[in-house]
Protein backbone atom coordinates (compact mmCIF):
# COMPACT_ATOMS: atom_id res chain seq x y z
CA UNK A 1 0.00 0.00 0.00
CA UNK A 2 2.65 2.50 0.53
CA UNK A 3 4.45 1.29 -2.38
CA UNK A 4 1.71 1.80 -4.84
CA UNK A 5 -0.04 5.41 -3.05
CA UNK A 6 -3.03 3.86 -2.28
CA UNK A 7 -1.78 4.67 1.52
CA UNK A 8 -2.06 7.84 0.97
CA UNK A 9 -6.01 7.66 -1.30
CA UNK A 10 -7.68 6.11 1.02
CA UNK A 11 -7.42 6.82 4.85
CA UNK A 12 -9.72 4.66 6.93
CA UNK A 13 -7.63 1.38 5.82
CA UNK A 14 -4.38 3.36 6.78
CA UNK A 15 -5.63 4.32 9.97
CA UNK A 16 -6.18 0.81 10.80
CA UNK A 17 -2.64 -0.65 9.30
CA UNK A 18 -1.62 2.15 11.33
CA UNK A 19 -2.92 0.92 14.46
CA UNK A 20 -2.33 -2.46 14.08
CA UNK A 21 1.43 -2.04 13.93
CA UNK A 22 1.44 1.12 16.79
CA UNK A 23 -0.75 -0.48 19.16
CA UNK A 24 -0.97 -4.42 18.82
CA UNK A 25 1.01 -6.62 21.03
CA UNK A 26 2.24 -8.38 17.19
CA UNK A 27 2.63 -4.72 15.67
CA UNK A 28 5.91 -2.98 15.11
CA UNK A 29 5.69 0.87 16.66
CA UNK A 30 8.79 1.96 14.80
CA UNK A 31 7.27 0.84 11.54
CA UNK A 32 4.23 2.45 12.59
CA UNK A 33 6.05 5.91 13.27
CA UNK A 34 8.11 5.69 9.57
CA UNK A 35 4.30 5.14 8.41
CA UNK A 36 3.51 8.19 9.67
CA UNK A 37 6.29 10.40 8.38
CA UNK A 38 5.55 9.39 4.97
CA UNK A 39 2.17 10.00 4.92
CA UNK A 40 1.17 13.45 3.87
CA UNK A 41 -1.10 15.35 6.34
CA UNK A 42 -2.11 12.48 8.58
CA UNK A 43 -4.99 13.02 10.15
CA UNK A 44 -5.56 13.25 14.57
CA UNK A 45 -6.81 9.60 14.25
CA UNK A 46 -3.12 8.31 13.04
CA UNK A 47 -1.88 10.73 15.45
CA UNK A 48 -3.41 9.46 18.02
CA UNK A 49 -2.73 6.04 17.12
CA UNK A 50 1.07 6.38 17.21
CA UNK A 51 0.52 8.64 20.68
CA UNK A 52 -0.97 5.39 22.52
CA UNK A 53 1.00 3.37 21.15
CA UNK A 54 4.11 5.50 22.42
CA UNK A 55 2.49 5.75 25.99
CA UNK A 56 1.90 2.17 26.49
CA UNK A 57 5.19 1.25 25.96
CA UNK A 58 8.41 1.07 27.57
CA UNK A 59 8.89 4.91 26.51
CA UNK A 60 6.00 6.67 27.17
CA UNK A 61 7.65 9.97 27.32
CA UNK A 62 7.96 9.45 23.46
CA UNK A 63 4.08 9.61 23.68
CA UNK A 64 4.62 13.49 24.53
CA UNK A 65 6.92 14.00 22.07
CA UNK A 66 4.49 12.97 19.27
CA UNK A 67 2.21 14.99 20.96
CA UNK A 68 4.07 17.97 20.70
CA UNK A 69 4.30 17.12 16.53
CA UNK A 70 1.02 16.59 16.52
CA UNK A 71 0.08 20.57 17.98
CA UNK A 72 2.35 21.86 16.02
CA UNK A 73 0.94 20.04 12.54
CA UNK A 74 -2.07 21.63 10.62
CA UNK A 75 -4.26 18.64 12.51
CA UNK A 76 -5.65 19.65 16.30
CA UNK A 77 -5.29 17.33 19.29
CA UNK A 78 -9.25 15.87 20.08
CA UNK A 79 -10.25 14.14 23.86
CA UNK A 80 -8.46 10.86 22.57
CA UNK A 81 -4.70 12.61 21.91
CA UNK A 82 -4.76 14.49 25.22
CA UNK A 83 -5.78 11.30 27.23
CA UNK A 84 -3.45 9.34 26.09
CA UNK A 85 -0.84 11.52 26.32
CA UNK A 86 -2.24 12.21 30.16
CA UNK A 87 -1.73 8.40 30.81
CA UNK A 88 1.76 8.75 29.37
CA UNK A 89 2.12 11.26 32.07
CA UNK A 90 0.95 8.66 34.54
CA UNK A 91 3.09 5.97 33.37
CA UNK A 92 6.19 8.28 33.11
CA UNK A 93 5.78 10.42 36.54
CA UNK A 94 5.69 13.50 34.25
CA UNK A 95 4.39 16.40 36.43
CA UNK A 96 5.29 19.06 34.81
CA UNK A 97 3.69 17.61 31.55
CA UNK A 98 0.72 17.38 33.08
CA UNK A 99 0.36 20.35 34.37
CA UNK A 100 0.86 21.46 30.79
CA UNK A 101 -1.46 19.44 29.28
CA UNK A 102 -3.50 20.47 31.80
CA UNK A 103 -3.52 23.94 30.43
CA UNK A 104 -3.90 22.18 27.00
CA UNK A 105 -6.85 20.39 27.12
CA UNK A 106 -8.62 23.22 28.66
CA UNK A 107 -7.76 25.71 26.46
CA UNK A 108 -9.06 22.97 23.79
CA UNK A 109 -12.51 23.24 25.61
CA UNK A 110 -12.14 19.78 26.81
CA UNK A 111 -13.56 21.36 30.84
CA UNK A 112 -16.52 18.63 30.78
CA UNK A 113 -15.19 15.68 29.77
CA UNK A 114 -14.86 13.06 32.31
CA UNK A 115 -13.02 10.61 31.18
CA UNK A 116 -10.52 12.95 29.72
CA UNK A 117 -10.33 14.84 33.40
CA UNK A 118 -10.29 11.09 35.37
CA UNK A 119 -7.09 10.82 33.64
CA UNK A 120 -5.87 13.83 34.26
CA UNK A 121 -6.63 13.24 38.36
CA UNK A 122 -5.08 10.13 37.85
CA UNK A 123 -2.23 12.02 36.28
CA UNK A 124 -1.17 14.24 38.98
CA UNK A 125 -2.19 11.69 41.49
CA UNK A 126 0.57 9.06 40.21
CA UNK A 127 2.76 12.28 39.71
CA UNK A 128 2.35 12.61 43.33
CA UNK A 129 0.64 16.06 43.44
CA UNK A 130 -2.55 15.30 44.98
CA UNK A 131 -3.44 18.85 45.82
CA UNK A 132 -3.86 19.72 41.89
CA UNK A 133 -5.32 15.80 41.49
CA UNK A 134 -7.97 17.51 44.43
CA UNK A 135 -8.14 20.08 42.44
CA UNK A 136 -8.82 18.98 39.21
CA UNK A 137 -11.04 16.49 40.61
CA UNK A 138 -13.24 19.22 42.83
CA UNK A 139 -13.75 21.47 39.03
CA UNK A 140 -14.88 18.21 37.42
CA UNK A 141 -18.82 19.39 36.87
CA UNK A 142 -19.43 15.51 36.49
CA UNK A 143 -17.76 12.83 38.83
CA UNK A 144 -18.01 9.05 38.38
CA UNK A 145 -16.78 5.96 40.46
CA UNK A 146 -13.82 5.97 37.91
CA UNK A 147 -12.72 9.78 38.78
CA UNK A 148 -13.32 9.37 42.62
CA UNK A 149 -11.06 6.08 42.43
CA UNK A 150 -7.86 8.13 40.98
CA UNK A 151 -8.42 10.73 44.38
CA UNK A 152 -8.84 7.88 46.79
CA UNK A 153 -6.39 5.13 45.29
CA UNK A 154 -3.78 8.66 45.22
CA UNK A 155 -4.34 9.48 48.62
CA UNK A 156 -4.47 5.71 49.58
CA UNK A 157 -0.71 5.09 47.67
CA UNK A 158 0.74 9.05 48.83
CA UNK A 159 0.23 8.85 52.17
CA UNK A 160 -2.89 11.04 53.13
CA UNK A 161 -4.93 8.06 54.12
CA UNK A 162 -7.31 10.18 56.36
CA UNK A 163 -8.23 12.38 53.01
CA UNK A 164 -8.88 8.67 51.67
CA UNK A 165 -10.97 7.95 54.13
CA UNK A 166 -12.99 11.10 54.51
CA UNK A 167 -13.85 10.75 50.22
CA UNK A 168 -14.84 6.87 50.74
CA UNK A 169 -17.34 8.12 53.54
CA UNK A 170 -18.46 10.77 51.17
CA UNK A 171 -18.83 8.31 47.98
CA UNK A 172 -20.67 5.59 50.30
CA UNK A 173 -23.19 8.18 50.59
CA UNK A 174 -23.04 9.67 47.43
CA UNK A 175 -25.48 8.90 44.16
CA UNK A 176 -25.03 5.31 42.65
CA UNK A 177 -22.76 6.61 40.12
CA UNK A 178 -19.88 7.57 42.79
CA UNK A 179 -20.44 4.48 44.81
CA UNK A 180 -17.39 2.20 45.79
CA UNK A 181 -16.60 -0.40 44.16
CA UNK A 182 -13.81 -3.22 44.44
CA UNK A 183 -11.02 -0.77 43.68
CA UNK A 184 -12.25 1.49 46.29
CA UNK A 185 -12.61 -0.77 49.35
CA UNK A 186 -8.94 -1.73 48.67
CA UNK A 187 -7.96 1.98 48.55
CA UNK A 188 -9.81 2.30 51.80
CA UNK A 189 -8.49 -0.68 53.61
CA UNK A 190 -5.08 0.35 52.39
CA UNK A 191 -5.70 3.71 54.19
CA UNK A 192 -6.61 1.60 56.93
CA UNK A 193 -3.93 -0.01 57.32
CA UNK A 194 -1.80 3.39 57.10
CA UNK A 195 -3.76 4.35 60.46
CA UNK A 196 -3.29 0.83 62.08
CA UNK A 197 -6.98 -0.01 62.16
CA UNK A 198 -7.77 -3.47 62.56
CA UNK A 199 -11.25 -3.91 61.54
Amino acid sequence: MTVTGLFQTYPSPRWRLLEICAISPFGDLIYAVQMLRQMVLPSTNDWNAIIRGHAESDHPRDALSAYADLSRSPQRPDALSCSFALKACARALALAESRELHTHLLRLGFRADVRLLTTLVDAYAKSADLDSAQKAFDEMTHRDVAASNALICGFATGSRPHDALALFRRMCGGLRETRPNDITVVAALSACAQLGFKN
